[in-house]
C-alpha cells in the first residue's frame, strides 16, 4: 500500500483499536486497503483508538476524501458519523458480529447503533443472516448491501506449530480469548476423545481480548493436559498453522462471519464449526453426505441471550471423532471448503462488491475495478 498525503485520500478506512494488529476487523479493513489500492483507490487507515477524531479530522480536512468507511457501528461508527459529516461526505459502515448479535440487542447500545444507521449512505453485512436482523430492527433495505468476505489463498507447503509432534492429531481453535467466542467449550468434550485416542491436541491461538476470562482456561489447564495456548502469531504465519491443523475449530456463540473459517477453508482444511447463522453462510452442511458439504456443524440450541446459547458437547464430540477416524472425509471437506472459497470469496469478489456499495452510497469519481 501507498504511502498516502492528505491531499491524496480518497477513502478513509475507520476502525477502533483493540492493541491486538491480528485482531478480525483490523486484519480485514487491512485486506480491503490494500484490494482497494490496487483498484486505483487512494486509502487511509485510521484508528478511533489511537487517534482523537480531531486529530484524524485535521488530517483528512483539506484533501480529496470522498467517503468514510467504519469498520464496526458501535465502537467505530459514531466517530465515523462526526467524521463524515464534518468533511461533507458519505459514510458507510459495515456491522461487525459483534454489532449485529450482541450490541444490537443491548438495550444500552441499541440506540447508538440504530442512530448510526440511521444517517448511514451505505450498511454493509456479509452473511443473509445479518441483513434480516437489521430489517427487524427497522433499517431501511435500500442502504443494506451483501458483501461476502474475501479472503486470498494461501501458499501451498506444510506449516508448523511449535511444540507438537508429527503424529498429534491437531484440532485448532483460533480466535481471540472472549465469552462469546466461547473458548472453553472444546475442553469436555476433547478430554473424552483423548482419552480415547492419545494423539488428540487441542491448541488454541488467538489474543486475549478479555483476561478475565481467559483466566478460567489457566484455572483448569492442569485437567486437561492436551490443551494448550498457542499465543499469537502474526498474521502472515497464520496460513502455516491452518495447514498444520488436521481440524480447525469455530465454537462461537455468535459470528457475523469468522475471518478465521475462512482462512481454514482457503488453506483446504476440514472446519467443525457451531450450527449458528454466520457459520452457515460459510459452510453448508449436509448432514445426510458430509462428501457434498464445506464443513461440519454441530447442534446449539439459540437463545434470545446469545451467550446463553446452548451447545452439544454429545453432538461436537461424535462429530469430532468421525472426522478424527475418517482422513479422506476431512481431505474432501477440505477440497469442498477450498473450492468455495474460490468461487464465492475472493478479495477481487469482495472488492467489486465494496466499490459497488461506495457508488450507491455516492462516494463518487472511483475507478473501475481492474480485476471486474
Amino acid at each position: 500500500m501507498s504511502e498516502n498525503r492528505v491531499n491524496d485520500v480518497e477513502l478513509v478506512l475507520l476502525t477502533v483499536e483493540t492493541g491486538e494488529a491480528v485482531c478480525g476487523k483490523n486484519t480485514s479493513m487491512r485486506r480491503i486497503a490494500a484490494s482497494l489500492e490496487e483498484a486505483g483507490v487512494r486509502t487511509r487507515l485510521e484508528s478511533v483508538g489511537e487517534h482523537a477524531p480531531e486529530e484524524i479530522l485535521a488530517r483528512a480536512h483539506g484533501g480529496g476524501v470522498r467517503g468514510v468507511h467504519s469498520f464496526h457501528a458501535y465502537k467505530a461508527g459514531r466517530a465515523g458519523r462526526e467524521l463524515a459529516a464534518a468533511l461533507r461526505v458519505p459514510h458507510v459502515v459495515t456491522m461487525s458480529g459483534t454489532d449485529v448479535h450482541l450490541d444490537l440487542m443491548d438495550p444500552t447500545r441499541r440506540g447508538a447503533v440504530l442512530s448510526v444507521l440511521s444517517t448511514a449512505a451505505g450498511v454493509v453485512v456479509s452473511n443473509d443472516g445479518a441483513r434480516e436482523r437489521l430489517l427487524e430492527a427497522g433499517v431501511e433495505g435500500a442502504r443494506i448491501h451483501l458483501v461476502p468476505k474475501g479472503v486470498p489463498l494461501p501458499a501451498n507447503g506444510l506449516g508448523e506449530i511449535p511444540e507438537l509432534a508429527a503424529d498429534d492429531f491437531v484440532f485448532l481453535l483460533p480466535g481471540g480469548w472472549r465469552p462469546v467466542k466461547n473458548n472453553l467449550f472444546p475442553l469436555e468434550p476433547l478430554a473424552a476423545l483423548a482419552a480415547e485416542d492419545s494423539r488428540v491436541r487441542l491448541v488454541y491461538l488467538g489474543p486475549v481480548l478479555d483476561a478475565g476470562y481467559r483466566r478460567g482456561f489457566e484455572a483448569v489447564r492442569a485437567r486437561y493436559p492436551f490443551a494448550r495456548d498457542a499465543g499469537v502469531l502474526p498474521h502472515e504465519r497464520m496460513a502455516a498453522a491452518y495447514r498444520r491443523a488436521d481440524v480447525v475449530l469455530n465454537v462461537s456463540h455468535d459470528e457475523g462471519g469468522a475471518n478465521a473459517v475462512l482462512e481454514a477453508m482457503a488453506a483446504g482444511r476440514a472446519v467443525l464449526a457451531s450450527d449458528i447463522p454466520g457459520n452457515r453462510g460459510f459452510l453448508p452442511f449436509d448432514s445426510a453426505d458430509w462428501n457434498r458439504s464445506a464443513g461440519v456443524l454441530y447442534a446449539t440450541t439459540g437463545s434470545t441471550n446469545t451467550l446463553s446459547r446452548a451447545h452439544s458437547a454429545e453432538d461436537f464430540l461424535a462429530k469430532a471423532r468421525r472426522l478424527l477416524q475418517e482422513p479422506d472425509t476431512r481431505r474432501t471437506l477440505g477440497t469442498n471448503a477450498r473450492r468455495r472459497v474460490i468461487e464465492r470469496h475472493s478479495p477481487e469478489h469482495e472488492r467489486a462488491a465494496l466499490l459497488d456499495v461506495y457508488r450507491a452510497a455516492g462516494v463518487l469519481g472511483l475507478p473501475a475495478d481492474p480485476g471486474a
